[in-house]
């Protein structure tokens, strides 16, 4: 402590200015007594080389004598931060325990001594010591009555300069929070933020580990894939917060019905599976699918609005139906695909023939790539003829392909597999020009105004670009925006797509006819498409045969026709052939109508010489 700098202070010497005294501890921490330094008035200059000399020995004596003081401190202080306690252990196994942190010393002292009472810590903590090697973050978790508490401990081994072991010593932390975050995040990493089921990564592992179950012990086991039914109309109608109540109950109602040796995961959306080693008697998988559809068929209230929702399963069994885990998730997931193509809310087994179905598209895919490439895709054209006076009003172009047994009709069949293909919009769109371009030729030739019916693939339709791009095809071919007919999938239109139906708005303002494929033969809402400007549908009724109904095809056609005509639409009826003669199809009610099946699309030389005939 600084004294006055006056020579009035009776503490000072009068030949001196002022005073500072330190406290010297010894490295154990005992006062050994007050070290005093007094600054005298006498200017350093004025000093004399030896008193010069002997200050400087001063002070490097004063250096070495704090040196293990400060050193101390220094130690200290990173004690507080690194551990709660500080120990060590004689050769003859007496521990002594330094407390050293800031916690209450009850809570901590009382916890190190349940850690070193615990009789499985205390044998792993004298086996460490016995080792006489230096150990890390040894951790134990103990029960102090309380709860659960984890004790860190990390030591090292002290001999003699000969060699003589004296004991070990070593630090001791309460890592019982950073184990509760460590164990947090780790639940975190594993499971569902939402419904608290495992989650893709997690179920991935557990197929892996069931696979190696049956590997080594021939274990077996039942996957199901399911998708909720109507999910995504009630996410959209009522809201994301809305779906995600929902999600959390189906997560607590499926965890009722498996094992207890199931695995539940949430794959993602309204995606769920279950592995279950229990289950593996045809019978018993049944009674399991035909549970869980009808427990995710009973009602459910979320805030205060009553729902039904339902689900769709697809089932694959270990090891009949999967070599890996992933080819048994990807097998239970086409069985997932049968049943909702079949009318969901039910379940389906796994088969073979899904899996060739699937390679068979796949090798379709392949080869209509390669026709692009090779320039094998071509067109045909069929005549749509006026239903009252059986003129020929226009052509609708349909695809074809030389590869392979790919033809028009295969071609119009695997438009979803055409969908899939990197080529596929400008597959479509180089489609569209070429008809446009064939039909402006005729209508220029002729001097008439015929129009061409094309329709838009899949991804033609997910295309942000599309009224762009048919207007740049018009604007191309000098067809005529009016000469034009785009034909919508039913399934696009199913997406509800914003960005879809403003461009197909666009291009009604425009000129361009918009129209439905397979009109009647899937349930698409009038909504769809009367709010995305459709006024033409296509009547196919070879479609219609697949509908379990009384009526006969011509009943049922007419009743469509006449369902459309109240909507303000009109029909082009086609598939008819081999169903009903030309007169009776006249009947129908139908504005126009396609004369001919797709396998009979003829070449545009063909319908030249019918236009100019």
């Amino acid at each position: 402590m600084a004294g006055s700098r006056t020579q009035e202070s009776h503490l000072l010497p009068p030949h001196c200015s002022a005073a500072s005294a330190f406290p010297l501890i010894g490295i154990t921490g005992k006062a050994l007594g007050v070290l005093v330094l007094l600054f005298e008035n006498t200017q350093w200059q004025r000093l004399l080389l030896s008193r010069k000399t002997q200050t400087n020995g001063f002070v490097q004596t004063l250096q070495a004598l704090l040196a293990p003081q400060i050193a101390y401190a220094h130690t200290k202080a990173f004690l507080n931060i690194a551990a709660d306690w500080t120990w060590e252990r004689n050769a003859d196994g007496r521990t002594v325990i330094h407390h050293c942190s800031k916690r209450p010393p009850s809570t901590s002292e009382d916890l190190l001594t349940h850690a070193l009472h615990n009789p499985a810590y205390s044998a792993r903590f004298k086996t460490l010591i016995d080792s006489r090697v230096p150990f890390r973050d040894e951790r134990q978790s103990v029960d102090v009555g309380t709860g659960k508490k984890t004790v860190s401990l990390s030591g090292e081994p002290v001999f003699t300069s000969n060699g003589d072991y004296l004991g070990c010593r070593g630090i001791a932390r309460d890592v019982s929070e950073e184990e509760a975050y460590t164990k947090r995040i780790r639940f975190q990493a594993k499971r569902d933020p939402l419904t608290g089921l495992a989650n893709r990564t997690t179920f991935k592992k557990q197929l892996k580990r069931t696979f190696d179950d049956w590997m080594e012990h021939g274990d077996r086991a039942t996957l199901f894939h399911l998708d909720l039914d109507k999910f995504k109309m009630l996410n959209d109608t009522y809201g994301h917060a809305f779906g995600d109540q929902i999600l959390k109950v189906v997560a607590r109602r499926l965890k009722t019905i498996p094992s207890e040796e199931a695995t539940i995961a949430r794959l993602g959306g309204d995606e769920f599976a279950i592995i279950d080693p229990a289950l593996f008697r045809r019978v018993a998988i049944k009674d399991c699918a035909q549970a869980l559809i009808r427990t995710l068929n009973e009602p459910l209230e979320i805030n205060g609005t009553c729902i039904r929702l339902g689900c769709s399963i697809g089932v694959s069994v270990l090891p009949e139906d999967g070599a890996t885990g992933e080819q048994l998730l990807g097998n239970a997931d086409l069985a997932l695909y049968s049943a909702k193509k079949a009318g969901r809310n039910r379940f389906h087994f796994f088969t073979p023939q899904m899996r060739g179905k699937v390679e068979a598209k796949e090798t379709a895919r392949q080869a209509i790539g390669e026709a692009h490439r090779a320039n094998e895709i071509g067109l045909k054209f069929l005549e749509i003829r006026d239903m009252d006076g059986d003129t020929l009003l226009g052509a609708e172009a349909v695809l074809t392909c030389a590869r392979g047994e790919i033809g028009a009709q295969h071609m119009r069949a695997l438009r979803f597999t055409l969908a899939q293909t990197d080529e596929a919009v400008e597959i479509g769109t180089n489609f569209i020009r070429r008809a446009c371009i064939q039909m402006a030729d005729w209508n220029q030739r002729l001097d008439t105004q015929k129009f061409v019916s094309v329709a838009l693939n899949p991804a033609q339709a997910e295309d942000p670009n599309l009224s762009q791009t048919i207007s740049r095809i018009v604007a191309e071919t000098g067809l005529g925006y009016s000469n034009l007919q785009l034909n919508i999938l039913p399934e696009s239109l199913r997406r509800d797509s914003v960005s879809l139906k403003r461009q197909l708005l666009h291009l009604s303002e425009l000129g361009v006819a918009l129209g439905l494929v397979d009109y009647g033969s899937l349930m698409v809402s009038p909504f769809h498409y009367v709010s995305a400007g459709i006024k033409k549908l296509n009547l196919d009724l070879s479609q219609i045969d697949r509908l379990d109904h009384h009526s006969t095809r011509q009943s049922l056609g007419r009743a469509l026709v006449n369902f459309a005509h109240q909507l303000g639409c009109e029909v082009c009826v086609s598939g008819y052939q081999g169903h009903l003669d030309d007169t009776q199809v006249k009947t129908l009610g139908g504005r126009t109508y396609l004369r001919d099946q797709v396998d009979d699309a003829v070449s545009a030389n063909a319908l030249e010489t019918i236009l100019f005939g």
